[in-house]
């Protein structure tokens, strides 16, 4: 994946608590939809490590890709 994806960090134990609104609109602002737009993709190109290596809980298990991909539409 690291060859032909986009990756981003978000600092913080996400098992235990849920990321903010606020996190998850800038980041959607900074740095996701940009990304989106400049190479053509939806909001489903969206995904978390755990959706590809299931093994891990990435990026917590209580932050919500979903959410995530909600401020991006």
């Amino acid at each position: 994946m690291n060859e032909r994806a986009l990756h981003l960090c978000f600092v913080g134990n996400y098992d235990t608590v849920e990321p903010s609104d606020y996190l998850l609109a800038f980041a959607s602002r900074v740095v996701l939809k940009p990304w989106l737009m400049r190479y053509g993709l939806g909001v489903e190109a969206i995904i978390g490590h755990r959706d590809r290596a299931h093994y891990k809980s990435c990026p917590g298990e209580r932050f919500s890709m979903d959410r995530l991909r909600a401020h991006c539409s």
